[in-house]
C-alpha cells in the first residue's frame, strides 16, 4: 500500500487531523489564488494541532509557524488569512458530518484558535468509541508494512531479572503499539542458549546436582539452573583467589589481565571450555543433559511470561544460528569483504563506518557473539521478508548493534538499512526492598521483584480502602495492580533514561501511577453496576465490544514438550459477584449517542476533547517507537476524568436524559482507559 493511501485511510478517524487537512487545503487555495501559482509545498506533518493553555483561548490551536517560510508571509498574517476564509470550509464539513461543529475561530498571534461546539464533539467522538471504531476499538487500517520486534533474549543459564523485565515490557508494549496503528507485527524471542555460560552452570550441575530436579526441589525449573551457574561463579571466584595466593599475588593487585590468565589455569574453567568442546562436536551425553537443563529453563521463562503477557510468533535459538554466521564469515572472506590475520583469525575492517575492526571469528575457528547475530539476521528475514526488524536491547550494545548492521552493509544484505536498535537505560531498584534479592547476587529476578509488587499492592489497597477483599480475587487483583504501577512507571519515560524504580512510592491509588489510572476504570464499573442495581439502568442498554487483540492465540512460543495451560495471574476472574460481566466490555449506552448532545459542561468537553486525542497520540507514540505517549495520555485522561467526576454527578444527575448521557460519556471514557492499558499490556480491573 502506498504511504499516502495508507495516511489517507487512517485520517479518517481522527478528527483534529481531518481539522489539521482542511486548514492547510484553505492555506493552499488562499495562496493559489494571491499569488496565482501552484500550490504551496506545505507538508501536512510538519503541522501539529495542539491545545490552547487555557480553555477560554479556545479547544484547539492550529499553529502556522511552519507554513511562514513556504507562503513567504508572517505567521500572523498566515492565522488572520485562516481566521478569514476557513469558517466557510469548517462549516461544510461539520455538516457532512467529518468533523464536529466549530463554533468559531480566532487569530491569536501565529495560531488559528478553534472553538468546538460541545454538544457536536460529545456526539462525535462517543460515537466512534461506542461503535468501536479504529483506533478505539480495532487497530487502524492496514499501511501494507510488516515489522518484526525481537525483544527479551534471555539466556538458558538464570531467570528473568529486573533488566529483562523493562526489555520486555517494551518490546511487548511496542508490538501492541504497531499493531494497533494498521502494522503487522512479528514479535519473535532470540535465546543464548549456547557458549561458555551455559557450560557453567551444566558442569556446576554434574558436579554438585546430585539428581536434583525442579520437581524435587520446589523451584522453577530457571531458578534451579540459575543456582547452579551461581555455584560455579561462586566456586570460579575462590579458586582464582587461591591461583593468586599459590602465585604470591596480593588481592589488590588483581587487575583484569590477571584475572583473564588465573581463568587460563583455573581448572574449573578448563572443565567449563572442555564441556563447550563436547557440545559443539555433538556429544550425545552433553547434549542430553543441555537439552534437559534447557527444557527446566523453558518452563521457567513460559510462567514468567505469562504473567507478564508477553508472547512470541517465533524463538530463534543462538545454538541454531551461530554456524550459519560462521558461514556468512567464511562467504565474506572468500569474496575479501573481511580479512584473515596471521593467527588465522577472521576480521572486519570497520574504519569506513567510524568503527573499530571486529573479530569475527577466533582462531581456532569458533564464533564469537556478532557472527551469531548475523546468522540470526538472515535467517529471520530469509523466514518472514518484513520490511523491518526492529531490536529491544540494552544501550550497552549500541556499539555492538552499529558493527552488526555495518556487517549486514559489507555482506550487501538489501535489507540492512531496515534494521533498527531500539536501546533502553538501566532500571535500578532501592536498597532495603525486603525480601527482594538476587539468586544470582547481582540483578533482582523478575519474580521476585513480582511477587514483591504483589505484595505492597495488596498492602496498600487494604489499608487505604481500595478493595471489598470479600468482592474480588483478590490475589489476581494485587497482582495486576503491582504489575499496572510498574508498566507504568518504565514506560511513561522515554527507553534512553535510566531508571529507579521504587514500589512503595509508585503503587498508589492517586497520582501519576498505573493503580490510579486502573481504578478510574473500575470506579467506571462500579458506576455502572449501580446503576444496574437501582435500576436506573438495565444491562441490555449496554453497547458491548471486547478489545481487539493482534496476537490471540500465539502464546508465549517456548519450546516446552507440552504446552499445558497455565493459570495468568495477570488477569482478573472470569466473572464478578459485584454486577454483570457484561460491564467489563461495555463501550457505551444505547442511545447515548443521541443523548450526548446535551453534554456540555467545561469538564464534560475537556474530557471529549482529551478522548479525542488519542488517535494522534497512538500515531506519535507507533511513529517514535515508544509507549511513552500512551502512557502520559492515560495519565491525562484519568485527571480529566477525576475533574468531570468530581463536578458532574453522574447517577443523580438532574435529569435522567443528562445522567444517560454522562453514563454514556463514562463508558466511552472506560473503554478507551481500557484500550490504552491493553497496550501497555496493564489489565483494566473492573472491581477494586
Amino acid at each position: 500500500m502506498h504511504p499516502q493511501t495508507a495516511q489517507a485511510g487512517q485520517d479518517r478517524f481522527d478528527f483534529i487531523l481531518r481539522v489539521r487537512d482542511l486548514l492547510l487545503e484553505v492555506l493552499r487555495n488562499a495562496w493559489d489564488s494571491d499569488r496565482r501559482g501552484s500550490p504551496a509545498p506545505l507538508d501536512p506533518d510538519a503541522f501539529t494541532v495542539t491545545r490552547p493553555p487555557r480553555p477560554e483561548m479556545g479547544d484547539l490551536a492550529f499553529p502556522c509557524f511552519p507554513a511562514a517560510k513556504r507562503l513567504g508571509r508572517k505567521p500572523n498574517e498566515i492565522a488572520a488569512t485562516l481566521a478569514d476564509r476557513a469558517p466557510a470550509a469548517l462549516d461544510a464539513a461539520a455538516q457532512s458530518g467529518s468533523i464536529p461543529r466549530i463554533e468559531g475561530v480566532r487569530a491569536v498571534g501565529p495560531y488559528l484558535n478553534l472553538f468546538l461546539h460541545s454538544g457536536s464533539l460529545a456526539r462525535t467522538i462517543t460515537r466512534q468509541i461506542a461503535s468501536a471504531e479504529p483506533p478505539y476499538g480495532a487497530p487502524l487500517p492496514d499501511t501494507g508494512r510488516t515489522t518484526m520486534v525481537e525483544y527479551s533474549a534471555p539466556n538458558t543459564n538464570k531467570p528473568l531479572h529486573v533488566g529483562h523485565v523493562r526489555n520486555n515490557l517494551l518490546g511487548l508494549s511496542l508490538c501492541n503499539l504497531l499493531a494497533a496503528a494498521g502494522e503487522t507485527v512479528l514479535p519473535v524471542n532470540l535465546v543464548n542458549d549456547r557458549g561458555i555460560h551455559i557450560a557453567k552452570s551444566m558442569v556446576a550441575y554434574q558436579k554438585w546436582g546430585g539428581g536434583i530436579t525442579p520437581q524435587r526441589s520446589g523451584q522453577k525449573g530457571d531458578a534451579l539452573v540459575g543456582s547452579f551457574y551461581v555455584r560455579f561463579e561462586n566456586a570460579l571466584r575462590e579458586e582464582k583467589r587461591r591461583l593468586a595466593r599459590d602465585q604470591g599475588i596480593a588481592p589488590d593487585q588483581i587487575d583484569a589481565s590477571t584475572e583473564r590468565r588465573l581463568e587460563e589455569v583455573s581448572p574449573l574453567m578448563a572443565e567449563a571450555r572442555d564441556c563447550l568442546r563436547r557440545w559443539e562436536q555433538r556429544d550425545p551425553e552433553t547434549r542430553a543433559l543441555w537439552e534437559t537443563m534447557n527444557g527446566w529453563v523453558y518452563e521457567g521463562f513460559d510462567r514468567t511470561y505469562r504473567r507478564l503477557g508477553c508472547r512470541f510468533r517465533k524463538w530463534y535459538f543462538e545454538s541454531e544460528t551461530y554456524g550459519l554466521g560462521k558461514q556468512l564469515v567464511e562467504q565474506g572472506l572468500e569474496k575479501g569483504v573481511f580479512q584473515r590475520a596471521d593467527d588465522g583469525s577472521a576480521w572486519a575492517r570497520l574504519e569506513a563506518f567510524g568503527l573499530k575492526d571486529k573479530i569475527l571469528l577466533r582462531s581456532d575457528g569458533t564464533s564469537v557473539y556478532i557472527t551469531q547475530d548475523l546468522g540470526t539476521a538472515v535467517l529471520k528475514f530469509d523466514d518472514f521478508g518484513m520490511d523491518r526488524s526492529i531490536y529491544v536491547v540494552a544501550s550497552e550494545q549500541v556499539l555492538h548493534f552499529k558493527m552488526l548492521f555495518a556487517l549486514l552493509t559489507q555482506l550487501e544484505m538489501p535489507w540492512a538499512a531496515q534494521c533498527h536498535h531500539l536501546s533502553y537505560g538501566l532500571v535500578t531498584l532501592p536498597h532495603g526492598m525486603g525480601k527482594l534479592k538476587s539468586r544470582e547476587g547481582r540483578a533482582v529476578d523478575a519474580d521476585d521483584l513480582l511477587d514483591e509488587l504483589a505484595a505492597v499492592a495488596r498492602r496498600k489497597a487494604l489499608a487505604g480502602g481500595y478493595v471489598d477483599p470479600s468482592a474480588v480475587e483478590l490475589d489476581a487483583l494485587a497482582d495486576a495492580i503491582g504489575q499496572g504501577a510498574l508498566k507504568m512507571y518504565l514506560l511513561q519515560v522515554g527507553a534512553e533514561k535510566n531508571i529507579q524504580f521504587d514500589p512503595d512510592a509508585t503503587i498508589d491509588f492517586e497520582g501519576d501511577t498505573g493503580p490510579a489510572v486502573q481504578y478510574s476504570h473500575a470506579r467506571i464499573c462500579s458506576i455502572v453496576r449501580k446503576g444496574i442495581a437501582a435500576g436506573q439502568l438495565a444491562t441490555e442498554d449496554l453497547l458491548l465490544a471486547p478489545l481487539p487483540d493482534p496476537f490471540a492465540g500465539l502464546g508465549t512460543g517456548a519450546p516446552l514438550p507440552e504446552k499445558g495451560s497455565m493459570p495468568d495471574r495477570g488477569q482478573l476472574a472470569d466473572d464478578s459477584p459485584r454486577g454483570p460481566a457484561a460491564v467489563r466490555i461495555a463501550v457505551g449506552l444505547r442511545g447515548g449517542v443521541d443523548a450526548a448532545e446535551q453534554l456540555g459542561a467545561p469538564e464534560e468537553k475537556a474530557l471529549c476533547i482529551e478522548l479525542a486525542r488519542f488517535p494522534s497520540v497512538l500515531r506519535l507514540a507507533a511513529g517514535q517507537l515508544s509507549p511513552a505517549p500512551i502512557a502520559g495520555y492515560l495519565l491525562d485522561l484519568t485527571k480529566a476524568y477525576a475533574r468531570f467526576y468530581h463536578n458532574c454527578p453522574v447517577l443523580r444527575a438532574e435529569t435522567e436524559e443528562r445522567m444517560r448521557a454522562r453514563v454514556h460519556l463514562c463508558l466511552t471514557t472506560a473503554a478507551t482507559l481500557r484500550r490504552g492499558l491493553a497496550l501497555l499490556g496493564i489489565a483494566a480491573p473492573d472491581a477494586m
